[in-house]
């Protein structure tokens, strides 16, 4: 396991093909974010990847907090979504060789293999055009600057670093939020009200 000397707090990942248009819109969003986290960087990693890969559960066990970023792909007009995430049940083992990497399995290896449990969150923009394109299309970019806000939040909530909201979206009220961090009381995200809320 990596010593605690160089651990972050977080770990920020976009995923997804850049060459396939709304495809991008994981590695997009935190391409978009790195200015803003810049003065962050002692506590935040920030990846972008095409795919997620079992490589990842060594950057799992050196935080405590990490947040992937994926387009989603459904009929729902919701711009974008954010979810809290577990490992999946059950060892990796009993998952076969052809079923795709996904961010529960990825969890569970991380726990298996070094005993990481880092906070998980994912947040998804609605994605529209995946035809063939290296540029994310117009309602995309809407959906992109509501992700990256979500982000901060959950960053602020969870971390208590707070970057600046971009502009052009709507900012959601933390004030009645505790700050987790480093406590690591229990939170959900209730996705009707779009805000993070502490269980009582």
């Amino acid at each position: 396991m990596a010593a605690i000397a160089e651990s972050k707090k977080c770990l920020l990942v976009g995923y997804g093909n850049p060459y396939r248009g709304d495809e991008g819109l994981g590695p997009h969003v935190v391409d978009g974010l790195r200015d803003t986290i810049q003065p962050y960087l002692s506590e935040v990693s920030i990846m972008t990847l095409t795919d997620l890969d079992v490589t990842l559960t060594s950057e799992l066990c050196r935080t405590l907090l990490v947040i992937f970023v994926d387009a989603r792909h459904d009929r729902s007009e919701e711009l974008v979504r954010v979810k809290r995430v577990r490992p999946c049940a059950g060892s990796p083992a009993r998952h076969p060789d052809s079923e795709p990497m996904s961010v529960p399995l990825l969890l569970r290896m991380a726990l298996d293999r070094y005993g990481a449990a880092p906070r998980c969150y994912v947040v998804m923009p609605k994605g529209y055009d995946f035809s063939e394109s290296e540029l994310v299309s117009g309602k995309a970019e809407i959906a992109a600057v509501h992700a990256k806000n979500e982000i901060m939040e959950i960053l602020e909530v969870e971390a208590g670093i707070a970057p600046e909201a971009s502009p052009g979206s709507e900012s959601h009220s933390v004030s009645n939020v505790t700050t987790f961090w480093p406590q690591k009381q229990a939170t959900r995200y209730d996705e009707r009200a779009h805000s993070l809320v502490a269980l009582r």
